[in-house]
């Protein structure tokens, strides 16, 4: 499979202070939760901040897109049975366009659960590389035992324009 073009989504300057906003939210709720980092790795605050920031980008830009609501936003606090943008989850990440998913098939998702992969490509731009499912990421996916992961190279994803 080839590559297919990002769908690009540029954020308003309102869309950016709710962003924000979620971004600081999320970092508050999960210090006083004491939830350690996706990477499980020391990090300083700011890294932290900025993490949650690339985050919610990607899930803004999703919502923005399907035109679905952001129902990550509206959870209120950390819980993983709530989609970013339901029905779908979104990875997002700062400059790799491979999909990670962290975890091992015992905690997963159901195989139809659907990922779209995301990246920030400036402050307020987001390109929504593709999707695929959790069944064939499981299936098809490099599963790097260290990092806990599954990755799935960026090539194997679908073009946006066909997420179901």
């Amino acid at each position: 499979m080839t590559l297919s073009d990002p769908v690009v989504v540029r954020l308003s300057d309102a869309q950016m202070i709710e962003v924000r906003g979620e971004a600081i939210r999320r970092r508050e709720n999960a210090m006083k939760e004491r939830r350690q980092n996706h990477n499980r790795t020391p990090m300083s605050a700011n890294q932290m901040q900025q993490i949650e920031m690339i985050g919610v980008l990607g899930e803004a830009a999703v919502a923005e897109w399907t035109g679905l609501p952001w129902t990550g936003r509206m959870a209120g606090h950390y819980n993983p049975a709530i989609r970013d943008v339901d029905p779908y989850e979104v990875k997002t990440s700062s400059g790799i366009k491979d999909l990670w998913i962290r975890g091992t098939t015992q905690d997963m998702r159901p195989p139809s659960q659907v990922y779209i992969k995301a990246i920030v490509v400036s402050h307020n731009t987001v390109e929504l590389i593709g999707w695929t499912t959790l069944g064939y990421v499981v299936d098809e996916a490099e599963y790097r035992r260290g990092q806990d992961c599954y990755v799935l190279p960026a090539e194997e994803l679908q073009p946006m324009e066909t997420l179901p």
